[in-house]
């Protein structure tokens, strides 16, 4: 068997894998491939010593974006990258929550915010008649600075925004209600082809359902409509498929709703599916494979 060595892309804010990925790089050393944390902000790091770097817990890669983007294209003259360079860019503002949108994909309303905007969210509310929002940075990861927006809360929602504009564009998009109800799925797909997936569910008093925010997930079995929605949306963003992707969402009157596309540093939830490790690492394999062949 052929033993490859592989970088799982942490940063020095956690440089060590994550329990979840330690599943798969267990799942890896079966197919030959010997995987390793290495933070992609650590000069230190060789990478051309690798045959591939998988982005896992990059998750400090949104402060220092354009540093994070520049690595990543220079990685990719050295060895392989997953995912690729062009998905990963483009992944990387959520902008693309407006094309997919404009290309009709069912998505959350959302418009664009940016420090040239006079407009009070008092005044964008009224105008699009949302009784609450949330506000994020187009450029983020785990929630960052993530906020809701009610009319109770309006007057620090507008403070806080005035300080998120200092470092960039905001995204503001309708709440939907559905997220403290029925919760937000997490579909896990490998190679375009779906894995497993996983209903996140915020605490008491939270709309959050990331885990640092008191949020859990539990195994689900979507409907084949809501995988069918989700693979669609795979298919639109790359005629080839990425190694991994996870696909959030909700469901509103039997549609599934875009909430994000995940395409860089998502957790991937192995351990709620111990044969999605396997999976994962034989799409690896496979790709290793081919490379060499």
């Amino acid at each position: 068997m052929h033993e490859w060595q592989v970088a799982f892309a942490t940063g020095s804010s956690s440089p060590t894998v994550t329990e979840d990925d330690a599943l798969a790089a267990k799942a890896c050393l079966r197919q030959g491939i010997v995987c390793g944390g290495a933070a992609w902000d650590d000069p230190a790091v060789d990478w051309s010593r690798f045959d591939a770097v998988v982005l896992r817990s990059t998750w400090n890669y949104y402060m220092k974006l354009a540093e994070f983007l520049q690595w990543y294209r220079v990685c990719s003259d050295k060895c392989l990258v997953f995912n690729p360079v062009d998905l990963v860019f483009w992944n990387s503002d959520k902008r693309y929550l407006l094309r997919l949108a404009e290309a009709g994909f069912d998505v959350p309303r959302t418009v664009i915010v940016s420090n040239r905007d006079a407009t009070k969210l008092s005044e964008l509310l009224r105008t699009h008649r949302w009784r609450a929002a949330v506000i994020k940075p187009s450029v983020s990861a785990n929630a960052f600075e993530t906020a809701l927006v009610t009319w109770d809360s309006i007057d620090a929602a507008e403070a806080q925004l005035e300080r998120m504009l200092l470092n960039g564009d905001v995204l503001l998009q309708e709440f939907m209600e559905e997220i403290r109800g029925d919760g937000e799925m997490s579909l896990m797909f490998f190679n375009g082809i779906f894995s497993h997936a996983v209903l996140k569910s915020p605490t008491a008093n939270e709309f959050r359902v990331q885990e640092h925010a008191g949020g859990s997930a539990l195994a689900a079995n979507p409907s084949a409509a809501v995988i069918s929605s989700a693979s669609s949306i795979l298919r639109h963003v790359s005629a080839a498929a990425p190694l991994y992707a996870r696909v959030d969402g909700i469901v509103t009157n039997d549609r599934f709703v875009l909430m994000e596309l995940e395409l860089i540093e998502p957790d991937l939830f192995f351990r709620h599916s111990r044969p999605s490790a396997d999976t994962f690492a034989r799409e690896l394999a496979g790709r290793l494979q081919n490379r060499r062949a």
